[in-house]
């Protein structure tokens, strides 16, 4: 499937791509030069239609999604204890 969005986070250390019904977010490669510098940080699904649009929020903590579909999902970044993802519908 082709990358539809791509956003790197506010504070630089991660971007977000998404492609079809999932998100990834991957850790941005430092300035040294490393065998493998792409690292895969997390995945994210539960929306129906097509990603087509990503934002983060402004301490890069938790990000966006919205689809074809007409919803929006919200995840943090990080796993947060007892943190349930919010599915808006529109």
């Amino acid at each position: 499937r082709p990358v539809r969005d791509m956003k790197f986070s506010p504070d630089g250390s991660k971007f977000a791509v998404s492609f079809g019904k999932f998100v990834q977010v991957w850790l941005t490669p430092g300035i040294r030069r490393e065998f493998a510098p792409m690292v895969l940080h997390r995945k994210y699904t539960g929306l129906v239609g097509d990603v087509t649009t990503l934002d983060w929020s402004s301490d890069s903590s938790v990000l966006l999604a919205g689809g074809k579909d007409c919803q929006a999902r919200v995840w943090t970044v990080d796993t947060v204890k007892d943190y349930e993802p919010w599915t808006l519908t529109g």
